[in-house]
């Protein structure tokens, strides 16, 4: 975001839907080809960045350890229109895993 021209945005929206948790945290910069968006969480990319999207591989895979393949990052992205990334997580009751690390 810091090469777009005028303000940028970052908007963070939580939702449950399912019984699983959903976290978009979504931008106005200035996004990148889907098929690009397609390689940051697998070892495919090739593309020289300034940013090397080592830190969102590595929240992907310990979601993916910690739940399963079926959760996980997803990005979205569109170039001039910005990026979301979505991050999928089964529903976890607060209280519920509280009272477990407690009662160990």
């Amino acid at each position: 975001m810091e090469f777009m021209g005028g303000d940028g945005e970052i908007l963070v929206k939580a939702y449950v839907k399912e019984s699983d948790l959903y976290i978009d945290v979504i931008d106005n910069g200035l996004g990148m080809l889907q098929e690009v968006a397609d390689t940051l969480l697998t070892n495919e990319s090739k593309i020289e960045r300034k940013s090397s999207g080592i830190g969102l591989k590595n929240v992907h895979e310990r979601i993916q350890l910690y739940f399963g393949k079926n959760y996980g990052l997803k990005i979205y992205s569109e170039p001039d229109e910005g990026t979301t990334i979505r991050i999928h997580m089964p529903g976890v009751d607060f209280y519920e895993v509280k009272k477990e690390v407690e009662e160990k």
